[in-house]
């Protein structure tokens, strides 16, 4: 397999395109139900690398279309894109969590800038949360005081 290769050459291009096609390109199992490519790539152990995470989040913030956007947003959204994948390939998600925080992290996305962002920025950051784990998209919730008024991750 391809990838296979890519992967023990470190090709980290090959590997993040190969990542993306494999999102998209699925076969219709015997129930007709769409079974995605990526779910059969969890084996590689690039996925556990942060560096490959890494490496891939500046390719996107890169190549992102909407480069006039507020940072918090810029950052959130590729996140999510990050999150997306991570859970297409059935990565943990404590793992994927905490690589997801390291990046966030390291591109000044916390708690306290977020507690500066405004609602659509909340509900980006809480789509990200949800993907990866929602215990912690609640504990957020709780911490921006908005348990109070209602709002639940479920």
């Amino acid at each position: 397999m391809a990838i296979t290769l890519a992967n023990s050459r470190n090709d980290l291009a090959t590997i993040r395109d190969a990542l993306e096609v494999s999102a998209e390109m699925y076969r219709k199992d015997p129930n007709n139900v769409q079974d995605y490519v990526q779910r059969h790539l969890l084996s590689l152990s690039v996925w556990e690398k942060l560096r490959f995470w890494d490496v891939y989040f500046e390719y996107l913030m890169e190549n992102c279309s909407n480069k006039s956007a507020n940072y918090i947003t810029l950052v959130t959204t590729q996140l999510i894109v990050m999150a997306t994948h991570m859970a297409g390939l059935g990565l943990p998600d404590i793992d994927s969590w905490n690589m997801i925080e390291k990046i966030a992290e390291r591109n000044n996305l916390g708690y306290k800038q977020l507690g500066k962002a405004n609602h659509c920025n909340h509900m980006a950051w809480l789509h990200l949360m949800r993907l990866m784990c929602l215990m912690k998209a609640n504990n957020l919730l709780r911490h921006l005081g908005w348990v109070e008024v209602g709002c639940i991750v479920s």
